[in-house]
C-alpha cells in the first residue's frame, strides 16, 4: 500500500489537477460563447479565470520540475493549486448563476 506523501501520488494528483484546470477553462469558453444577453458581474468570470490559469500554471510548474515533487516544503503549492481551482470554480458558479438569473427575469 503506498503513502499519501508519495511521490507517485503526488504526480498523479497534480495530472488530475491540470485536467479538470483545462477542461473547465475549455467548457466555460464554450459555454459563455452561447449567452445572447449582455453578461452580468464580469469581475467574477475575470477572477475564475485568474484563479484556474493559475492553478493550470502551478500544476505545471510541478511536473515540468520533478525533483520539485518530492520536496516537502513545496506543501504550499500543492495546497495553493487546490485553493486556486476551488475559487475558481466558485466565481465561476456565482457568474453563472448571476447571469442566469438576469436572463430569468
Amino acid at each position: 500500500m503506498t503513502e499519501p506523501n508519495d511521490a507517485k501520488t503526488r504526480i498523479e494528483l497534480v495530472k488530475h489537477f491540470t485536467t479538470l484546470n483545462t477542461g473547465t477553462i475549455v467548457i466555460a469558453a464554450t459555454l459563455f460563447d452561447k449567452f445572447n444577453h449582455p453578461f452580468f458581474r464580469r469581475r467574477l468570470l475575470v477572477w475564475s479565470f485568474v484563479f484556474l490559469i493559475n492553478s493550470l500554471t502551478s500544476s505545471v510548474a510541478l511536473l515540468m520540475a520533478p525533483d520539485r515533487i518530492t520536496l516537502p516544503r513545496n506543501r504550499r503549492l500543492y495546497i495553493w493549486v487546490g485553493v486556486s481551482f476551488v475559487l475558481g470554480i466558485l466565481f465561476l458558479w456565482f457568474f453563472t448563476f448571476f447571469n442566469l438569473q438576469a436572463g430569468i427575469s
